[in-house]
């Protein structure tokens, strides 16, 4: 009996000292991570662009080398509300200082024509059928904060001359069999120049994606190449709203592609493509697709969503490595810019703001290969950001914190 007591004993004990260095080594490697972050953070205030409420980007000081690009990639984490926010308001900083009135978008070709349909005609039917869709899906596309959005671009197109207004060409995979089994044929007519060039454009695109036989990339990168061969677009510069992973110039996990470093191939852009990445600080949170995650995550009531924190600085759930010196050179601003690979850059060597560890690094693998100055040339850097609001119905509010956080 005393064998058994002992085994027991000694059982117990190391189950708490496994516990205890759960709970204590997050803690310490997180600690371990800041030493040295006030000699980063002044890089990060001589390399800050912008900061301020990231509506209204009036006062960002990007170089004048950024304004020579072709191409510029805003990286998003799909079901925070911040991004949505600086998404429109450097699109709309873009259009003024050097006319970019193309958005690349992370949107099929059928639903590109929707959204173009009400940003030209103020015929709301069709974007709203994309939006029931993605809520029939549980996708995070399908928000009330993105539908804002394309009033507000429909808003600051209206105050533009017709030449100069902003639509989407839908280069990525048919999204939905609904809107590309009845389009363009149920649409009214376009108009202004911009949105008939807009119609033909994704036109083409929907006719040539029905036919294809591709992976999803397949599908991109070709219908990126017929963008370019339009006479209307030949010479254009566009502007694109992806998620994390596209935008990366470098590898990850060792071998995956993403989109940014594809096209570096193109000669129609080379060197010529800006890239931005967003990173989340203490207090944001995500509207998460409940289908997705384990059961005890779910709501009562059946909700689509789940809100949960998602902020980088979470020793547990998910730290990124050096979010802390990003914090720090923020300040109090709900936004702030920083370009990371100038001169001098402490970023351009190790795994700063590329790793990451804590639960959610076991569960969803993303390693970004080499540095972030290599990966990005921005990083957008969110204070807090609350999490989207769905579509249709209501999220399961997980912590009981998402849903104040948006006040």
């Amino acid at each position: 009996m005393r064998i058994l007591l002992s085994i027991i004993k000694w059982v117990f004990a190391g189950f708490a000292l496994l516990l205890a260095a759960g709970l204590v080594l997050p803690q310490g490697l997180a600690f371990l991570d800041q030493l040295g972050k006030k000699e980063r953070a002044a890089y990060l205030q001589e390399a800050k662009v912008y900061g301020g409420s990231g509506a209204d980007l009036s006062s960002a000081t990007f170089p004048p080398a950024f304004y020579t690009n072709r191409l510029f990639l805003f990286g998003e984490m799909h079901g925070v509300a911040g991004p949505q926010t600086v998404d429109l308001a450097l699109m709309n900083h873009l259009n003024k200082k050097i006319g970019v009135r193309w958005l690349l978008a992370e949107l099929g070709p059928e639903t590109a024509m929707a959204f173009n349909t009400y940003l030209s005609t103020g015929d709301d039917q069709w974007a709203r059928t994309a939006f029931d869709g993605w809520a029939e899906m549980g996708a995070q596309w399908g928000n009330k904060d993105f539908f804002a959005k394309l009033e507000n671009i429909r808003a600051a197109n209206a105050a533009r001359p017709p030449e100069n207004r902003v639509y989407f060409l839908g280069v990525d995979q048919i999204q939905n069999e609904t809107l590309a089994a009845n389009l363009p044929s149920a649409l009214p007519a376009p108009i202004g120049p911009q949105a008939l060039i807009a119609r033909r454009t994704n036109e083409a695109l929907l006719a040539a994606t029905k036919q294809r036989d591709a992976q999803r990339y397949g599908h991109i990168l070709v219908n990126i190449d017929l963008v370019l061969q339009d006479p209307d677009l030949i010479d254009e510069p566009f502007y694109g709203f992806w998620g994390l992973f596209h935008v990366l110039e470098v590898t990850v996990n060792g071998t995956a592609r993403p989109l940014a470093l594809r096209l570096k191939d193109n000669p129609a852009f080379g060197d010529r493509i800006a890239t931005l990445l967003a990173g989340f600080g203490p207090g944001s949170f995500m509207m998460w697709p409940a289908r997705i995650l384990p059961g005890p995550l779910h709501g009562k009531n059946g909700e689509a969503y789940t809100l949960l924190p998602m902020g980088n600085d979470n020793p547990y759930m998910g730290y990124m490595h050096g979010i802390r010196d990003l914090e720090l050179a923020n300040g109090d601003d709900t936004v702030s810019i920083f370009h990371m690979d100038r001169a001098g850059s402490p970023y351009m060597n190790g795994k700063r703001l590329v790793n990451n560890f804590g639960l959610s690094s076991l569960i969803w693998k993303f390693n970004i290969d080499g540095n972030i100055s290599s990966a990005v040339d921005y990083v957008v850097y969110f204070n807090a950001t609350p999490a989207l609001t769905p579509w249709q119905g209501d999220a399961f509010d997980f912590t009981g914190r998402a849903t104040s956080a948006r006040r």
